[in-house]
C-alpha cells in the first residue's frame, strides 16, 4: 500500500511540474509577442490657384466675368461710323497674384456677325502695350485684318504665374470702303472672351 502511494505522489508531482512548464512556456510565448515598434509619416498639402484678370488701360486689372465685360475704349469714336473708317482698342489680361503660369486664348462671340458686324472686318494683334495702326503691325498677328468679327486666334499665348507678363490684344475694326448703304443705322455689341488655363 505504502509504495502504491509513493507512486500515485510521483505521477501527481511529474503531472504538476509538467503543466507548470506547459504554463510558463505560454507565458514567454505571450511575453514575446507583446514586443512592437512602429513609425508614422503625415505631410501639410495646400492647393494652388489659377486666375486672371482684365484692363482696358493696361494699368487697373480686375475681374470682369461674362455678366459684367469690360467696355473697350477706342481710339476714335465708335459710334457713328462711317465707310473707310478704322478704330482700335486694348484688352490686357495677366495671372493674379499668387496664381500658377497658364495659357491664354482669344474666342470670338458666334453673334458677333449679326446686324452692323455682318458689314465690319476686324483683326487682332498682340502687342507690347500700346494700340494704333503702328503697333498693330509691329505686333504678333492673331487674326488678320479683314477677317470676319467671329474669327479667333488659332493660337495661345503664355502667362506668367503671379502676373509675371500681361498679353495685350489690339482690336483694329474696319467699316470698308464698299460698305452697302444697308449698314446705315444698324448697331453691334461684339464681345471676345479670353479663355485661360493653367500650366
Amino acid at each position: 500500500m505504502t509504495d502504491r502511494r509513493r507512486g500515485r505522489r510521483a505521477s501527481q508531482k511529474v503531472r504538476a511540474l509538467l503543466a507548470a512548464g506547459v504554463v510558463v512556456g505560454i507565458g514567454a510565448a505571450s511575453t514575446l509577442a507583446a514586443w512592437t515598434d512602429n513609425e508614422t509619416a503625415t505631410a501639410s498639402l495646400t492647393a494652388g490657384t489659377f486666375g486672371i484678370v482684365g484692363s482696358t488701360d493696361g494699368a487697373t486689372f480686375t475681374d470682369h466675368p461674362a455678366e459684367g465685360p469690360a467696355q473697350l475704349a477706342f481710339d476714335a469714336p465708335a459710334a457713328g461710323l462711317i465707310p473707310e473708317t478704322t478704330v482700335h482698342a486694348s484688352f490686357s489680361v495677366r495671372t493674379t497674384t499668387g496664381s500658377a503660369a497658364g495659357t491664354a486664348s482669344l474666342a470670338a462671340d458666334a453673334a458677333n456677325g449679326s446686324a452692323l458686324g455682318a458689314y465690319l472686318t476686324y483683326g487682332v494683334s498682340s502687342t507690347a502695350g500700346a494700340c494704333d495702326a503702328a503697333a498693330f503691325d509691329a505686333g504678333t498677328v492673331l487674326v488678320p485684318r479683314g477677317s470676319v468679327l467671329t474669327t479667333a486666334p488659332t493660337a495661345t499665348q503664355n502667362l506668367d504665374a503671379n502676373g509675371g507678363s500681361t498679353i495685350t490684344y489690339c482690336f483694329e475694326i474696319t467699316m470698308p470702303a464698299n460698305t452697302d448703304n444697308a449698314a446705315q443705322g444698324l448697331t453691334v455689341a461684339p464681345r471676345w472672351t479670353v479663355n485661360a488655363q493653367n500650366t
